[in-house]
């Protein structure tokens, strides 16, 4: 790998982050505010802890599958973000 090449790639990327407060927000707020309203729908504390850790892995998961391919489709496309 060329360090050279991953840091534009790094660069790009984060550029593209720093205009686009919604992917941000989808990343990071989406799967906590999920992780709470379960807590809360899990009204056993128990069972939560149980099922609890398998979510904190299928939540960020699934967004950042979603969030993956809505930036190909756009890089794809040639749309600009609307950010």
């Amino acid at each position: 790998m060329n360090p050279a090449i991953t840091l534009a790639t790094t660069r790009r990327i984060l550029a593209q982050l720093r205009h686009d407060r919604r992917t941000v927000a989808l990343l990071v707020l989406v799967p906590s505010v999920l992780m709470i309203l379960l807590r809360y729908v899990f009204d056993r504390p128990e069972l939560f802890d149980r099922i609890g850790p398998m979510l904190l892995g299928l939540f960020p998961f699934t967004i950042m599958f979603v969030v993956t391919s809505v930036a190909t489709l756009r890089e794809r496309t040639g749309a600009p973000s609307n950010g």
